[in-house]
This record gives C-alpha cells, sequence and structure tokens, in this order.
C-alpha cells in the first residue's frame, strides 16, 4: 500500500479546500528539487558583496556569470530581498547553521547600507562586477521602485524577526524605520494611490500606479499603509474587477483579475502576507480559479499541456517579457512560454497536479532540468525550446514557495509566520488581519464563488440611447509623456454618422496611450448596453487589439479587448451590472498589441450608450 503524508494548515477553515496530500514519491521529488534549487540560488551569489547577481547561464556543470555585462551581471532591491529570504530559509531547512547564516546575513546587510540610495530607498539597479572592495554603482536607469523597495523592506522585516533580540535585528530595525513611504504616494482623482515609484533623472512620478488589489504589490501597499497608519481607503480603492475565463469544455471561470494574467501577481503575495490563511474564500478561491485557467490554457496551447504563464525570459532568446492568460488580464500579454516557477508557486494550493506539471516539462525537454542547479527559467510549450538562463529573482520565488511547503510538512515556521509575527510586534496584526479578512465580504470576491452562470442582460427596446460622439462633456488623450504621441478628430457630418479618428504612436516597448470621453449622462437611467463599430486602415497601420475600459474614480467598472480588423465590426457590449454612476470610456492602444504597426489609426463610428 502506498503511504501519504497529509498536511492540514490553517487555512482549512471554511471548507474551502481538502487537505494537501502527497506520496512519498512525490515529497522524494519535492525535496531532490529544493536541493538543486538552493544550489541554483547560491551560484548566483556574489562572494565579494552577498549580493545575488540578476542573471546566470547553464553552463554544462557550472553557472556562468557575465562580470563585463551590466545587463546580466546587476542586482535589484527584490534580488537582495530574496538574498536575505534564502539565508533564512537555508537556516530553516538545514543547509547552513545558524551561525553560518546570521554572519552572511550580516556582511549583506552591511553592503546594503553602501549602496547609493535616494531619500533612504534603493535605485532599480546596480552593478556587480565581482572585484574585491568594489561598492555596486547605480547602472541602467536612474528609477526608485515603490515595489522593488517594499518588497527588500518586507523581507528586512521578516529577516529582524528571524534574528529578534540581537544587535542585527536591531540595526535592521533603525533601517526601516528611517524610511517613509509616503513619499510614493500620490493624490489622483480623489484618492491617494501608491505610484510605481520616482525617476531621480526626469525628476518626475511615474504616469502609473498600483490601483489592482491582484497584483504582487498588494503586500507593498499593505506593509505601506500600516507603518505610515495611512488611511484604509487607500486599501478598499483598489481595483477589483472580476473577468470570466471560458474553458475547453465551455466551463466558465471567473476570477477577480490581474493586470497581465499571470500566476505570479496572484500568488507570490500571499507566500509573504497568507492572504490564502487569513481570507481562504477570497484569495484562496481565487488563486484556484487562476490555477484552473492556467491549466485550461495549457491544453488549449498545446498537446502536453504544461501551463504556468508568468513573467521571465523567452526562450531561446535573452530577454525579459510580460507573460500570462489574456483573455482574463487587463493588460493582455501573449501566453507563449511557460515559466517554472509558476508551478512552484502553484504547490500549495494543487501539490499533486504542480508535481505532475514539473515532471511534464522534465518530459518534454529533459535539458529544462539541472540536477546541480535545479529548472532553467522558460519553456516553449510548442517548440520544446528553453531559455537556460536561471534568474535570482525567479530562482528566489521557487526556493521560497518550495521551502515554506516543505517547513509546513515538518512543522517549522513559514516565512509567512515571520511576517505575522512581525506585525504582532509592530502593533499591526489586527488591522491588516482586518483588510484580509473584508474581502471575503466583498462584492467581487463573491461572485467568483458563485457556480451559476450568468445570462448575458438583453437590451430593451425601450432604452435610452446616447450618442457618445455628439453628446458628451470631454473628450481629451492620454499618454506616457516622452513614450508614446496619441491625437485625435472627431467629425459629426449633418446627415451620417459621427465618427472618431484615434491616431497613435506606441513605438516605445511597453508604453501606452489613448482616448477618453466622459458621457453627457441623463439623471435616473442605469445604462446597460454600449454599441458601435470599429476598423483599422491598412495604409495607415493598426493595432491588434484595442482595450476599451469603463471607470469611475479611477476604479474600473468594465474592461474588455477587442480585435481590430481593416473591415468594419459591430461591436456590442452588455455590462454585467448596469452601470449608473458617472464614468469615462477609454479606448487604449498598448505597444504589446500593436507590435507589427506600433504606429497607425483607427476609426471608431456609432458609439451608443443604451439604457
Amino acid at each position: 500500500m502506498r503511504n501519504f503524508t497529509f498536511i492540514f494548515l490553517s487555512y482549512l477553515l471554511m471548507g474551502v479546500c481538502e487537505p494537501l496530500m502527497a506520496s512519498e514519491d512525490q515529497l522524494d521529488y519535492l525535496k531532490k528539487i529544493e536541493k538543486a534549487t538552493f544550489n541554483g540560488f547560491s551560484a548566483l551569489i556574489d562572494s565579494e558583496t552577498e549580493f545575488p547577481v540578476d542573471i546566470g547561464r547553464i553552463v554544462g556543470d557550472g553557472i556562468k556569470i557575465d562580470y563585463h555585462n551590466d545587463y546580466s551581471s546587476k542586482t535589484s532591491p527584490t534580488n537582495i530581498g530574496f538574498g536575505f529570504l534564502h539565508l533564512i530559509l537555508a537556516q530553516q531547512r538545514g543547509v547552513l547553521t545558524e551561525k553560518e547564516a546570521l554572519s552572511r546575513g550580516i556582511v549583506l546587510f552591511s553592503k546594503l547600507k553602501q549602496l547609493e540610495t535616494y531619500r533612504g530607498f534603493l535605485f532599480n539597479w546596480y552593478y556587480v562586477s565581482g572585484k574585491k572592495g568594489k561598492i555596486p554603482q547605480v547602472t541602467l536607469s536612474q528609477f526608485v521602485s515603490s515595489l522593488d523597495n517594499g518588497i527588500l523592506d518586507i523581507c528586512l522585516a521578516i529577516t529582524s524577526q528571524m534574528y529578534s533580540g540581537t544587535l542585527f535585528a536591531s540595526e535592521i530595525e533603525a533601517y526601516l524605520s528611517d524610511k517613509d513611504y509616503t513619499f510614493f504616494f500620490q493624490e489622483k482623482d480623489n484618492q491617494f494611490r501608491l505610484n510605481l515609484g520616482w525617476d531621480t533623472r526626469e525628476k518626475r512620478y511615474s504616469d502609473s500606479d498600483y490601483l489592482i488589489l491582484n497584483t504582487e504589490a498588494r503586500m507593498v501597499l499593505l506593509y505601506a499603509i500600516l507603518k505610515e497608519n495611512l488611511s484604509e481607503a487607500i486599501w478598499k480603492d483598489q481595483s477589483r474587477l472580476v473577468r470570466e475565463y471560458e474553458t475547453k469544455e465551455n466551463e466558465r471561470i471567473k476570477v477577480v483579475a490581474p493586470w497581465g494574467g499571470s500566476l505570479y501577481e496572484t500568488l507570490l503575495a500571499d507566500e509573504f502576507i497568507a492572504g490564502d490563511e487569513k481570507a481562504p474564500n477570497a484569495f484562496r478561491v481565487n488563486a484556484i480559479n487562476m490555477i484552473r485557467i492556467h491549466k485550461d490554457r495549457g491544453k488549449k496551447l498545446s498537446r502536453q499541456g504544461i501551463w504556468g504563464f508568468s513573467n521571465g525570459e523567452v526562450p531561446n532568446k535573452n530577454r525579459y517579457e510580460m507573460a500570462g492568460v489574456p483573455e482574463i488580464a487587463y493588460n493582455q500579454f501573449p501566453s507563449e512560454f511557460v515559466t517554472i516557477y509558476s508551478t512552484f508557486l502553484a504547490l500549495k494550493y494543487d501539490l499533486p497536479g504542480s508535481v505532475q506539471n514539473l515532471r511534464q516539462i522534465q518530459q518534454l525537454n529533459s535539458n529544462v532540468f539541472n540536477p546541480n542547479y535545479g529548472f532553467s527559467d522558460s519553456i516553449n510549450p510548442v517548440t520544446k525550446e528553453i531559455n537556460r538562463n536561471i534568474l535570482a529573482l525567479d530562482k528566489g520565488m521557487e526556493l521560497l514557495a518550495i521551502s515554506n511547503l516543505l517547513s509546513v510538512m515538518n512543522g517549522q515556521k513559514t516565512i509567512s509566520n515571520y511576517f505575522w509575527d512581525y506585525l504582532t510586534q509592530k502593533g499591526w496584526a489586527q488591522k491588516a488581519a482586518t483588510f484580509l479578512a473584508e474581502e471575503q465580504d466583498h462584492l467581487s470576491f463573491q461572485s467568483i464563488r458563485k457556480d451559476v452562470k450568468e445570462e448575458a442582460l438583453v437590451q430593451s427596446s425601450n432604452g435610452i440611447t446616447i450618442d457618445l460622439l455628439r453628446e458628451h462633456k470631454k473628450v481629451d488623450v492620454f499618454q506616457e509623456s516622452g513614450r508614446a504621441l496619441f491625437n485625435y478628430e472627431i467629425i459629426t457630418p449633418k446627415d451620417i454618422a459621427s465618427y472618431l479618428d484615434i491616431y497613435y504612436d506606441v513605438h516605445r516597448r511597453y508604453s501606452y496611450g489613448g482616448v477618453y470621453i466622459i458621457p453627457n449622462l441623463m439623471e435616473g437611467p442605469n445604462y446597460k448596453q454600449l454599441d458601435f463599430q470599429i476598423r483599422g486602415f491598412s495604409n495607415k497601420g493598426f493595432p491588434k487589439l484595442l482595450k476599451l475600459e469603463l471607470k469611475s474614480n479611477g476604479q474600473y467598472l468594465y474592461l474588455k479587448h477587442i480585435k481590430v480588423t481593416p473591415a468594419w465590426q459591430k461591436i456590442s457590449i452588455s455590462f454585467p451590472d448596469p452601470i449608473y454612476q458617472n464614468f469615462d470610456i477609454a479606448f487604449v492602444i498598448e505597444n504589446q498589441n500593436a507590435e507589427r504597426f506600433p504606429k497607425g489609426k483607427v476609426r471608431i463610428r456609432h458609439l451608443k450608450l443604451i439604457s
């Protein structure tokens, strides 16, 4: 009879899931993978600074770090944060002694404090030369990222808790206390928002904010609100747009959408803040639905059906790209490659399915796994091509997820346990737990728990129709300053349909912009439907996809990606819920959806809002 180990976790409350179950064979496999993953991350650590170098390449039986290339031989605040976690996990799992881990942590912290900073925060990238006595210098950009600094400081908070009572912990706490996260918050549309960061060269904030709850940034948002005692409205104002995915078997799965459709965005934060335990009927259900969607997407792409689409190095190319399941994302990126760390993050939600996926990935191309250093970064499910690089960020996430899981099996503390101990010590735990638990009562998370299929709303023949190209309060463009260029023209002939021409230029990578319309709404009615026709121009160029957004006070009410062709298409959209408040309608064009024609023209006509 086969022996099984049963793992009962605190998130078994409310009957959300079955207990995790692993056979001895699966446990042996996970332990082998964990050992190789530790070795892989360790091979990226620069011996002079203890900083994890961003990219290494598996060459034969070794890892090659190109210290002459500042693109690969660089480090970031997030990489350094994972450097601290590596030491904690290595001690916890018996790879290092406490003395070894602590002494190396002290060296890492001392080197960290020598880096150039801006208002106490680290820049995005520092060049690691590999030379003795050389302090890493800022490289590639002068950007100060709120997300990267937040991840680093959360890792430092966890480290101080691990070594609580030591001089090392006291020094970390003093370092954290000196930072003021209000620097990253801006007021816009009567909301305080967590900005992506500050460009010291251009002396301005990013054009973008973290306004979506289901991203990795929610852990930084939570930490910043607690640390600076900011208003809970900042958390509550996060967008929780629900999107629906249809499987090969015509099953419909709802999720609170991530920004780019990746598993990384949904799963990483809870390795730290344990939302899946504190609010299982919100974050755990959403995570499981996301994994189900990624599994189905894998089946649609290839016969092998491997899954896990997240940001990473493109197979057979030295280039980092976004990736995800486009149907359920705010911003669509292709799901053309599988990043292995995605499966590691899924382990605690579906252990048997995740182990099976890792094995199928190895069967697809045996070179994807090196017994000394673990998995390389990515694989193409169709061509079987792999990327032979390993990344400190991605290897760090693999290590975090698998070691957390095996620590639970051994009855040891996880990284999230140390984080909550830190919150308790600071007097922040109750407030944090309330934020997370209340998500279970949010209508968005309630809706993803419904098993019934909702019928589409039917247009009323007696509804009120508004011609938005004639009846509007305002029309204007929005664009990334210096990166995108947009213009528009509205033509309203007397006897034929009005039309809107959008001229765009999004040749810069990841640039975007668009045109927004503020309708002139009548009092009273609820609006149920939006109709319009759209076409591109072959002689000018046009994007393959255009994104339609409806927002109210910065919050998403509706989002849809629309295919653009040279022929007129009629688009009729029935909203999942009638819209009654003031809102604006935006037509957005993004670089990743206009790669063939980064400059061009789109025409829209018969733009009507129907009650």
